[in-house]
């Protein structure tokens, strides 16, 4: 692998990398196709300005969430594809791409059962207040009255966004025996075999006794999740949100928990990642922060790295990868 000043063909960025087992040997592959290939790994997405000085010279870039932007795009001078590892893709300039020919492509599917794992994992964590008692019981205090927590079992789950992921959490919601019902604004319909209730958004915001969001973060999106909706929930519900930050307003989540308008909520994904300093660390008792793993688990690493790789050989070869987001030749050359 050259050294991490050297020129390379392919760009790999990706944070985890280091993590996941047989990483190294994937990347293999790119050199063993006749690529030379840069490794710069650092625990946070890259900047602007670091995508802008790194980008000179790459002909693919294997990345998380670093920002694309048209600044930094600006200085790609052999770019063909930006191969995301992982689904979202709301770091990157598409539009800017389409106009430099530049590829981006994606890993659906690989982290799907994982993030609908994790949810659910919150789900009991919020309901039956694992967190706080975790925190009782290290006090030495042995609190027992401070706890109350429900049972999930027979509530009402509402999941915003049926694409892969709603699907995959509705399946497992379902089967532990809790009534599910969805709306999406992308128009996307559960299969026959989910036992799934389509409602309106606002009937999803005032019926479900938990909440979940699975959509992409776009300007349609943005702040779906702010003080109106919050009031539109009932005092008992919870939010949980393993999609992107911007979709929920932070500071009306904090207003809701602090003024009991919601039961609880549970936040993987933030405005600003990493989450540093924030007025979210103020709720304790009610809050749930986790720094965007929701998709990350040994299985699920393993799988986005080999698709990120795949997707880089066939654009690299001229071929057509199956999960690619746009297509800026028109067709002409793959």
């Amino acid at each position: 692998m050259n050294s991490a000043s050297a020129p390379s063909d392919v760009m790999i960025t990706v944070s985890l990398l280091d993590t996941i087992s047989g990483g190294r040997a994937e990347l293999g592959r790119l050199e063993d196709a006749g690529y030379s290939i840069r490794v710069h790994t650092v625990p946070r997405p890259l900047s602007e300005d670091e995508v802008a000085e790194m980008i000179p010279g790459v002909r693919a870039w294997i990345c998380g969430t670093d920002r694309f932007t048209r600044k930094a795009l600006a200085r790609a001078d052999r770019l063909e594809v930006l191969s995301r590892s992982g689904v979202g893709y709301d770091a990157i300039d598409v539009e800017a791409c389409n106009e430099r020919g530049i590829f981006v492509t994606t890993t659906p599917g690989a982290n799907d059962v994982a993030v609908a794992e994790f949810t659910l994992g919150l789900i009991f964590a919020l309901a039956r207040q694992i967190v706080l008692a975790d925190a009782i019981t290290r006090k030495g205090t042995w609190e027992r009255h401070l706890l109350d927590g429900v049972s999930p079992l027979g509530k009402t789950l509402g999941i915003v966004g049926m694409g892969r992921i709603g699907r995959a959490l509705a399946r497992l919601a379902t089967a532990l025996g809790m009534r599910v019902q969805y709306t999406d604004i992308l128009g996307a319909v559960a299969p026959a075999e989910i036992d799934a209730r389509f409602v309106s958004f606002g009937e999803l915001l005032a019926t479900s006794d938990f909440i979940s969001l699975h959509v992409p973060l776009t300007p349609q999106t943005r702040g779906l999740i702010s003080a109106p909706q919050f009031s539109a929930m009932k005092p008992t519900a919870y939010l949980i949100n393993t999609a992107r930050g911007g979709i929920v307003d932070e500071s009306a989540a904090l207003e809701a928990l602090k003024n009991g308008r919601i039961a609880g909520a549970a936040l993987d994904v933030f405005v600003e990642e990493p989450l540093r300093r924030s007025p979210l660390f103020e709720c304790r008792d009610r809050l749930i922060l986790t720094p965007h793993t929701a998709g990350l688990n040994a299985e699920s690493k393993a799988a986005m790295l080999r698709g990120a790789v795949d997707n880089v050989l066939a654009i690299l070869r001229g071929q057509r990868p199956p999960t690619i987001v746009n297509d800026p030749r028109g067709g002409n050359r793959l």
